[in-house]
């Protein structure tokens, strides 16, 4: 719509009464589409709750991840317990590696297993 017709609009129900000003307003609503109701995906709930991962977290868990590549030789075929990119110890299996990173005081360590470095991973098939 031109500005000039929007104008003439305007001006034309400016000097209408507030009652018929109403009338002609929801005339005017009545006449637009109605909104579309949109299936939500039942998973958007269920992530909206979710807390975020704060930025100081993600960058301690990328920490880590890159000490495990960089030690892979060293600490392959172990579990390892660190916080960002410090180690905190070490462990035949997760409990050995989790009790070693209490130990140092830290409750919330990354425990991982260090794949050996001639390791090839498998995935099962037909």
């Amino acid at each position: 719509m031109s500005t000039n017709i929007q104008e003439l609009y305007a001006n034309s129900v400016r000097h209408l009464p507030d009652a018929e000003r109403r009338q002609l307003a929801s005339l005017i609503l009545a006449e637009l589409p109605k909104p579309v109701k949109t299936k939500r995906n039942p998973d958007d709930e269920f992530l909206e709750q979710m807390p975020l991962v704060p930025d100081s977290a993600a960058e301690k868990r990328q920490k880590a991840i890159d000490w495990i590549k960089t030690h892979r030789e060293e600490y392959g075929g172990m579990y390892v317990a660190l916080d960002g990119e410090a180690l905190l110890g070490t462990g035949r299996n997760y409990v050995e590696a989790m009790k070693a990173a209490r130990a140092a005081g830290v409750e919330k360590a990354l425990v991982d297993y260090v794949h050996p470095p001639d390791y090839v991973g498998s995935m099962g098939g037909w």
